[in-house]
């Protein structure tokens, strides 16, 4: 049997509204150590999104390397880190030379990667070898690019002069990921040269078939409406990458991996409900939307064996809470009633007593606002309670109504960044006067965006054109 930890989406650096949590992020690194240490663990899998941003904190850093440096005590023969989206490909690899003396392998960017720089050996406690690995970090288009056109030239077909992003036969993400795993499974197969052997391999991306909230979200919107772009409140895209880019099938991971270890979603779930294809979901809650879920790493057993009929057992570690976060929504009185069940069980020395902190979001009616601050305010609430964010419901209207203080000729002198700014502060129920990250995250949508609000734009002024021609 070959045991292994799959985690992934630290985001360390990440703050929530403001709000510091290098504390609970550096909690969680030393428990995660101490459950590799006594859980007899081969291998440590972090699949993608180490840090929050491209450029972290020392102090975000600093747990990094640390957290690495501690495993060196422990019995784990194997580290496998991989880039995600919002990491520095170039930050995680300049590291590379020291780490691979150790057995970490830290894979942030393909860059100049061959295919064979990216599968490597796991050793077992006596230094054989017990399993292969393929170290898959996030791709971005200009890389997929050079996969998606190697699947026509492996079928014997032309390669398109642009990209075929949303046929039923070639699907732009599923040709170039499918591509890309069928070239590291003839890797792997040169590499056992006739050795039984598991393979774990790793991914950063956005798969279709989940289970859970964004599978819910799936069967919602229809079949006809798969690849609409879906915001949720903790600010995650159902589509966290540009454009069309992510959404692969669990069909283009060949049967001979015996796990695929990804990381992009939040939450723990399977894709396409095999057990071999996972996501263990962020140890952290990423927002207040999803502070309900339970937080998680995945201990994965696997055959040693790598037997194709196999399947892994997974079980799930649930990781300790440092900080308690909750959303308080519903009527005044009900908001008033919930705080104060709260500040109860802490006044009693309940369970909510073992918590640094409680962080609560309030989300109120427009109306509610002032009344709500003056008599949260009353209750003098115990220091460790805090209300670290307002939100207003968003309301059940047409958000286009945004622009009806405007007259015809002011619209026209918007220009179209202002045009999208304005419809997703709307969309997003974002006050101009929020925090600094609801900011950030207005700016980071807008970027998204706009290349589409652009092309909508050209596409009005060329029918306009037309029209008057005629």
């Amino acid at each position: 049997m070959i045991r292994l930890i799959h985690t992934a989406d630290w985001h360390l650096g990440n703050t929530m509204h403001d709000t510091d949590r290098s504390g609970e992020q550096r909690d969680f690194l030393q428990w995660l150590r101490r459950t590799v240490s006594v859980n007899d663990v081969d291998a440590l899998v972090v699949s993608g999104d180490v840090f929050d941003v491209n450029n972290p904190s020392n102090e975000a850093k600093k747990m990094y390397y640390s957290f690495l440096a501690s495993l060196l005590d422990t019995d784990c023969r194997n580290v496998i880190v991989v880039g995600g989206n919002h990491d520095s490909g170039d930050m995680l690899d300049t590291t590379k030379e020291v780490f691979d003396a150790l057995n970490i392998h830290v894979i942030g960017k393909i860059g100049e990667r061959t295919i064979p720089d990216l599968v490597f050996e796991l050793l077992g406690k006596d230094g054989e070898c017990i399993a292969l690995c393929a170290a898959i970090p996030y791709l971005r288009e200009s890389v997929l690019r050079k996969y998606y056109e190697a699947s026509y030239e492996r079928a014997g077909m032309e390669v398109p002069s642009g990209i075929v992003w949303d046929t039923d036969e070639a699907k732009f993400n599923d040709r170039a990921y499918g591509e890309l795993y069928r070239q590291l499974l003839e890797e792997i197969d040169t590499r056992k040269d006739g050795r039984s052997l598991p393979v774990i391999v790793t991914g950063h991306l956005y798969a279709a078939g989940l289970e859970g909230r964004y599978g819910d979200i799936e069967k919602a919107v229809g079949a006809a409406d798969q690849d609409r772009e879906i915001v949720t409140d903790d600010g995650v895209l159902q589509l966290d990458v540009r454009g069309k880019l992510g959404k692969v099938h669990s069909n283009i991971f060949p049967k001979e991996f015996s796990y695929v270890a990804l990381g992009h979603i939040h939450y723990q779930t399977r894709v396409g409900g095999e057990e071999r294809i996972r996501y263990s979901g962020s140890p952290f809650v990423m927002g207040f939307e999803d502070a309900n879920i339970p937080r998680c790493v995945l201990q994965v057993d696997l055959d040693s064996t790598g037997a194709e009929n196999s399947v892994p057992i997974v079980k799930s570690i649930e990781v300790p809470k440092t900080n308690l976060y909750r959303r308080i929504t519903g009527s005044r009185e009900e908001i008033l009633r919930k705080i104060k069940e709260l500040a109860e069980q802490l006044w009693n020395g309940e369970d909510a007593s073992s918590y640094e902190n409680i962080f609560l979001e309030i989300m109120y009616e427009t109306a509610d606002r002032a009344y709500l601050e003056s008599a949260i305010e009353e209750l003098k609430l115990p220091g460790q309670m805090k209300i670290l964010h307002w939100k207003r419901k968003r309301d059940d209207v047409d958000h286009y109504g945004v622009f009806r203080e405007y007259s015809m000729t002011q619209m026209k002198e918007l220009s179209v960044e202002e045009v999208a700014e304005s419809l997703i502060r709307s969309w997003m129920s974002i006050d101009p006067d929020g925090s600094k990250e609801e900011e950030l995250r207005l700016k980071e949508l807008v970027e998204m965006y706009l290349p589409y609000f652009k092309e909508a734009e050209a596409k009005v002024k060329v029918a306009d054109k037309d029209s008057d021609s005629v």
